[in-house]
């Protein structure tokens, strides 16, 4: 099950609308780190460990965006990615992944799988910004 790390929104930086947001990372630190940024800029958000997590969720609430780690146990990103795309009542639901690593052949693969768009760690708080922007 998932972490259930539910945060309401407290306020919103300009010309960002706010949404509902699944961070999916097992990594606790990056998940805390991403979450706080959501916070800041007034998103709501609920957390996933992996994959699976992450689909369970996807089950239980909507969610407007997804920021999807690419390399995770038990079901690693790309795989989450394509079923989320491959479900008719997830495939609008705008995917971001995130990942260490930024081979070009990786990237190129997750937006023509279907993601709206590809970040490396450490995400840049305006980059991360201005894409959440452009996904809600």
């Amino acid at each position: 099950m998932s972490e259930a790390d539910t945060s309401r929104p407290r306020r919103s930086a300009p010309d960002t609308p706010v949404g509902h947001i699944l961070v999916v990372d097992d990594v606790e630190e990056n998940r805390d780190i991403l979450c706080r940024r959501l916070a800041r800029d007034g998103h709501s958000f609920v957390t996933a460990r992996d994959g699976v997590e992450a689909l369970e969720v996807m089950e239980r609430e909507p969610v407007d965006v997804v920021l999807l780690d690419v390399m995770m146990p038990r079901m690693d990103g790309m795989e989450v990615l394509r079923r989320l795309e491959g479900h008719p009542d997830w495939q609008h639901v705008p995917v971001i992944m995130i990942s260490a690593a930024a081979e070009v052949e990786r990237v190129i693969a997750c937006i023509e799988m279907g993601a709206a768009d590809y970040l490396s760690k450490p995400v840049d708080r305006v980059l991360l910004r201005a894409r959440l922007r452009a996904s809600l």
